[in-house]
């Protein structure tokens, strides 16, 4: 059994498959989420992260890659220069909780041909932790215009377009609505001092959704930097989101927008940005490349 919240903040003591059931207590939980039928976010959040410490339950703290990232520079990523991926490990995967997307969304088609057509049933988990070790003269001149970041790199989707097609264009719809990771991630680097005339480098991104154990380690590098971990948590940007309007293609792309973290999962996304002038204004430079292949061919590096 687990311990789950109901709307009013109660604590609930339960297995997961009953608490998710349809028409159960967190089957109605999610679907108000969806709506934007809570009056206390902060309630509706510990809801969520309930349901997510749940689903995020099994044991996958071993690691099951290693790599050791010697003497290399970064350079012109679309987001980051790393990137540790998860699985997605939203409460629809696991059962098709909320059972409201499949009544709402089995009632549209594109190309003749039903968007929902089968209930998730334990498509849902964890993916095994990787640990990355980066040492020696490892560089990362990887800035770039706020502008010019881009996700897909990060995440692959086509909701934008379904959502577009069913609301018949009247509320288009984009990967910055879905994901806006962009924005949020500016917003709270440029709060750390990780924006520097408009541009940005981010070392690492850790993919959100589920819970995300990989290991960066940098013990051992000789050109050291100063970092903020920048958390994006898309809950908190859609619990904004709330009923206020009368407006069906509102509420529906609100809905729409929703759908994606109960499948992706409530955990939030944490990029790693350098601060201050580190490498500002600066690109690799060819002499240090070949500086660097001739140790690693002298000395074995």
């Amino acid at each position: 059994n687990y311990e789950f919240t109901d709307d009013a903040g109660n604590k609930l003591n339960m297995t997961l498959l009953d608490y998710l059931s349809k028409g159960g207590i967190g089957d109605t939980l999610l679907t108000n989420f969806l709506i934007g039928n809570y009056n206390n976010k902060e309630i509706m959040k510990k809801a969520l992260l309930d349901i997510q410490n749940a689903l995020n339950s099994s044991d996958v703290n071993t690691y099951k890659g290693n790599m050791i990232v010697n003497d290399t520079y970064f350079y012109s990523s679309g987001l980051a220069s790393i990137c540790f991926e998860t699985m997605f490990n939203g409460p629809f995967l696991y059962n098709g909780s909320p059972s409201l997307i499949n009544e709402l969304f089995s009632q549209f088609e594109i190309e003749s041909k039903p968007i929902v057509p089968y209930i998730a049933t334990n498509v849902s988990g964890l993916s095994y932790p990787v640990k990355v070790e980066i040492m020696g003269n490892t560089r990362f001149y990887d800035y770039k215009s706020t502008d010019d970041i881009d996700l897909s790199g990060l995440i692959d989707e086509n909701i934008s377009l379904i959502a577009s097609a069913v609301l018949n264009k009247d509320k288009a719809v984009t990967i910055d609505d879905i994901f806006p990771l962009k924005n949020i991630l500016v917003k709270e680097a440029a709060k750390e001092d990780c924006i520097s005339n408009n541009k940005i480098n981010v070392v690492v991104a850790y993919y959100g959704g589920a819970k995300n154990n990989s290991l960066l380690v940098m013990d051992e590098l000789e050109y050291k930097f100063n970092s903020e971990n920048i958390a994006v948590s898309l809950v908190d940007e859609y619990l904004t989101l709330q009923n206020t309007s009368n407006n069906y293609m509102t509420i529906m792309k609100d809905i729409m927008v929703k759908c994606v973290t109960v499948v992706t999962g409530f955990e939030p996304f944490e990029f790693v940005c350098v601060n201050g002038t580190y490498l500002y204004g600066e690109s690799p430079s060819l002499s240090d490349l070949i500086t660097n292949s001739k140790e690693r061919y002298l000395y074995g590096k």
